[in-house]
């Protein structure tokens, strides 16, 4: 929501917990999609040995953050779940075709290796 610039949504989380309105005002259609794709390791992972791939994201059209989590010697537990993440890539495209395509691109172009 705040790549699209939509309403703050844990402050009116805040709101409706103590029984204030919402501003519905506020609220109105978007005509792009936001998105983060977190890469999470995968069940047999222990320890990150490589992470390639990333400055490459970072140029992709509509990608506009990439944040690296763990490196290279960091270990890794799947049970951590999306705290334990490698990397996260958000951005915002124009429908949901260009999102898929996207996120075929991220992870063609992205590789980590585990031991």
């Amino acid at each position: 929501m705040r790549l699209l610039g939509g309403p703050p949504l844990v402050a009116w989380q805040m709101r409706l917990s103590v029984g204030l309105a919402l501003p519905v005002s506020d609220i109105r259609p978007f005509d792009r999609v936001g998105f983060f794709l977190w890469h999470q390791p995968p069940i047999s992972a222990t320890r990150i040995t490589a992470v390639t791939g990333l400055d490459v994201v970072a140029t992709l059209p509509g990608v506009l953050e990439v944040r690296s989590v763990r490196r290279a010697g960091d270990l890794v537990d799947w049970r951590s779940g999306g705290v334990g993440h490698v990397f996260g890539v958000g951005g915002v495209v124009s429908d949901y075709g260009q999102l898929v395509a996207l996120r075929r691109q991220i992870l063609s172009v992205t590789a980590v290796e585990y031991s």
